[in-house]
């Protein structure tokens, strides 16, 4: 297992010198959406842990939850036996991408997925490199692909996510986040990426609040990025309200300045015994000739426009 922990550790290292460089306490780039590095496993699950009830992640709009609240990963709970081959496979593949050689590594991905089709590691791998490629159309095969063969690989669900919203398609993106996080709550990259996905492409802020709070309660240590992301939607958030509040006051304010005024002027007319009286300058009647040649006239007008 040492190419395991090896290859872990130094994908590690890289996201957490990006997320360093990357750290700031405004809002979020639009690039800042968090790819789980980490999920190189190349194993395939049957089902949720026995027991284990499917979480509804807009729970977390009301309340936050602890890591235990969700129970193990089913995804890594059931993992199955896998060869030290198929192991050594792998890990030369994803060597191949640390060292650069995209070519080398895609076309033994894509051996890999051939070879091993009860295993959902190498289509998410091989959708990493595609995406990473700016191959959006091909990544989103190989998500897809890896979803269909493990349903519960929820690492391959968040990088469909990206894939969708690279794509500009939010609704399936903010599904996918979803449908992860109702496999396992305890997954944390979908709740910031869908927290992003809300601020920064939907418009919805106050949804966005939540999800990056329930992120951070799952950090051993608050990620100070997401806690300057937070803080910034409190913002505005109440800048906001505020504004609508003014807006609302004035119009009402408006509205009943206009009431009184209509009411003065009613009052004035009914002490005065006045009323309303017509502006136009009365016209002399028309003879009875004049009636009829009007008639006429309207009536050969009305009929020209109908036939043209």
């Amino acid at each position: 297992m040492k190419w395991f922990t090896d290859a872990r550790l130094r994908l590690a290292l890289v996201a957490s010198v990006i997320l360093v460089l990357s750290a700031c306490s405004g809002a979020p780039r639009k690039n800042e959406a968090e790819s789980d590095t980490s999920a190189v496993a190349t194993g395939t699950q049957t089902g949720n842990v026995a027991g284990q009830q499917a979480f509804n992640p807009d729970a977390i709009m009301s309340s936050q939850y602890t890591a235990a609240s969700f129970g193990p990963d089913p995804y890594l709970a059931n993992a199955p036996y896998v060869s030290d081959i198929d192991k050594q496979a792998m890990a030369d593949a994803l060597a191949l991408i640390e060292d650069g050689e995209t070519e080398k590594a895609q076309k033994a991905l894509e051996s890999l997925v051939e070879s091993l089709p009860r295993f959902s590691g190498p289509a998410y791998n091989l959708a990493q490199l595609k995406k990473d490629q700016k191959d959006l159309e091909g990544a989103q095969k190989a998500a897809q692909l890896a979803v269909e063969r493990n349903q519960y690989n929820t690492h391959a669900r968040n990088l469909l996510a990206l894939i969708y919203r690279e794509q500009g398609d939010f609704e399936n993106a903010e599904a996918q986040y979803k449908e992860a996080l109702s496999i396992w709550g305890g997954y944390a990259p979908a709740y910031r990426n869908l927290g992003i996905l809300y601020d920064m492409y939907m418009g919805q802020p106050e949804k966005a609040l939540g999800y990056y709070k329930q992120y951070n309660m799952l950090q051993a240590k608050p990620s100070k990025q997401v806690t300057g992301w937070t803080v910034d939607i409190e913002r505005r958030v109440a800048a906001a309200r505020k504004r609508e509040q003014a807006e609302l006051e004035a119009q009402q304010a408006a509205e009943a300045a206009a009431a009184a005024e209509v009411a003065a002027q009613q009052e004035a007319s009914a002490a005065t015994g006045d009323s309303p009286q017509s502006s136009e300058t009365p016209q002399p009647a028309k003879s009875e000739d004049e009636t009829i040649q009007q008639a006429a006239e309207a009536e050969v007008q009305s009929t020209d426009t109908s036939v043209q």
